[in-house]
């Protein structure tokens, strides 16, 4: 127990110790900070989420989407232990640096451009829900496969206490490629027997969120039968290509 005349935000330093009667003792710093509001979730499972090209769907229901909930209790009490409103402010901001990440709340609090929500009264002995919606957002996030799972981390605050809740994700693995440099191209040597050559660049590119392996193969059939002599269109496999 803290005694004496405190503030929210004061700290205290704890030791706990711990000794047997074969053991030495044990003990253990610890510091107590006052505060008059705690927080807690429920969403303490880790949940999956999978990339999808669908644009308005419910986050209920949306395979790339869930909702998280952090709830502030407020514990404020006056000087005769009596509960009472808390009207200081309480900023619940995304702190991750993750790519790949969308974050959104219906919350009336909610700042889209500084991705946090500052909630600035909760009723005496009461507690206040907020929703955030996180969703996955253009195969930035890396699959759990390759690299683990994600962290998506966000911070609860006043102007004298700061702490972190942490959510895990699993990233689905997702597997995708673009192929460039098709297109046609106009020649034009006339009567003459001079030879015309003509290039094509090809690029490959992983859109997937995790190494994968890529066969490419040319059908050069109608060249051939037009005469044209063909170099370099070979078939290859590209391997363990990285996003």
């Amino acid at each position: 127990m803290i005694e004496g005349d405190v503030d929210n935000g004061d700290s205290a330093e704890m030791v706990v110790s711990a000794s047997s009667s074969s053991s030495t003792s044990l003990d253990i710093n610890a510091q107590v900070i006052v505060s008059d509001w705690t927080f807690s979730t429920d969403d303490t499972t880790a949940k999956s989420f999978t990339e999808s090209e669908a644009v308005g769907e419910d986050c209920d229901t949306a395979v790339n989407c869930h909702t998280y909930t952090i709830t502030i209790h407020n514990n404020k009490l006056d000087e005769n232990g009596v509960p009472v409103a808390l009207s200081d402010s309480i900023t619940i901001a995304y702190n991750s640096a993750t790519p790949g990440w969308r974050i959104d709340s219906d919350d009336s609090s909610w700042d889209e451009m500084e991705m946090e929500a500052t909630i600035g009264y909760i009723d005496a002995g009461d507690s206040y829900d907020f929703e955030v919606q996180v969703s996955l957002s253009g195969s930035y996030a890396l699959a759990s496969s390759y690299v683990g799972n994600s962290v998506l981390a966000f911070q609860v605050s006043d102007d004298k206490i700061i702490d972190f809740v942490e959510f895990e994700a699993v990233v689905e693995d997702n597997f995708a490629v673009s192929a460039q440099g098709s297109g046609n191209q106009d020649v034009d040597n006339g009567c003459s027997d001079q030879d015309f050559k003509v290039d094509w660049d090809v690029s490959v590119k992983n859109f997937g969120n995790l190494p994968d392996d890529f066969t490419v193969s040319f059908d050069t059939a109608d060249a051939v039968a037009a005469a044209w002599s063909i170099t370099g269109a070979d078939d290859m496999t590209i391997s363990r290509y990285t996003t």
